[in-house]
């Protein structure tokens, strides 16, 4: 992005041990996600210059503890709107007393939102093993954002919904042949493999280039593996495969602040 358009996209920490992202969309303030604790969310808000309190909502994923964990100190601290679908709350086992009852808004399936600063939500889903997960297009003033980590594998309605996007954050988890040649055991293995399980580098070039045939230009790569990846593994790949668009590539950094530019 060339930095006159009115979204911004800042991933605050990505990987297995939590997932965040911070989107400015005009007066809008969103999280996708809320991993980690409560206060390394609030830590890494404040090195960007925002405040938790500032925020219009938390947009969820999925229920896996990697991008929830701070979901209940947060909702109890700042009573931000939190938006996840019906099946991820119950997998969660929000129940009366929770302290993100009274904040929560859930969805069936698929849905939209129209934000009070003119912002556009589009959740769509995503295959993972999870009980439902989905992905977000954002959009304003004629530009959009796409967000799409915690995938098997890309369906025709990931890529519908990521066509056309200005940036996209997309999962590039793993080198396949640092997961079948490393210690995990075979039915871990097994797991991130599969169509339930997460995108690999490969997978995620595949997709990066068609989404650069569609005039995407700036792409951040997320959710990367310590154990089975590196950044500049990653990044090899899927710049590979991105030669003679034009496009940027960075990767989200797992413990610090990444902005994709």
């Amino acid at each position: 992005m060339t930095g006159n358009e009115p979204i911004g996209l800042i991933n605050l920490f990505s990987g297995s041990r939590g997932n965040c992202t911070y989107i400015r969309a005009g007066a809008d303030k969103l999280l996708v996600d809320a991993g980690g604790s409560a206060k390394a969310v609030e830590r890494a808000l404040a090195d960007i210059g925002v405040t938790a309190g500032e925020l219009t909502a938390i947009l969820v994923t999925h229920e896996h503890g990697d991008h929830t964990h701070a979901l209940p100190l947060l909702a109890k601290k700042y009573r931000i709107p939190v938006h996840m679908t019906r099946r991820s709350a119950e997998a969660l086992g929000i129940a009366p007393g929770c302290p993100l009852t009274d904040c929560l808004v859930v969805h069936d399936g698929e849905f939209r939102l129209s934000l009070g600063g003119g912002a556009e939500v589009s959740a769509f889903l995503t295959p993972h093993d999870s009980v439902q997960c989905v992905g977000y297009r954002i959009s304003l003033g004629g530009y959009s954002v796409g967000l799409a980590t915690d995938l098997g594998y890309v369906t025709q309605r990931v890529y519908e919904m990521l066509y056309g996007c200005d940036a996209v954050m997309l999962e590039s988890n793993h080198d396949r042949e640092m997961v079948q040649n490393g210690r995990y055991t075979e039915t871990l293995k097994r797991r991130i493999l599969s169509n339930g399980g997460h995108l690999s580098n490969d997978d995620c070039a595949e997709i990066a280039a068609a989404l650069a045939r569609s005039g995407t230009h700036a792409f951040m790569l997320a959710h990367l593996s310590r154990e089975n990846n590196t950044p500049e593994a990653a990044l090899r790949t899927v710049s590979g495969s991105l030669r003679g668009y034009g496009v940027s590539v960075v990767v989200a950094d797992q413990d610090r602040a990444t902005a994709l530019i």
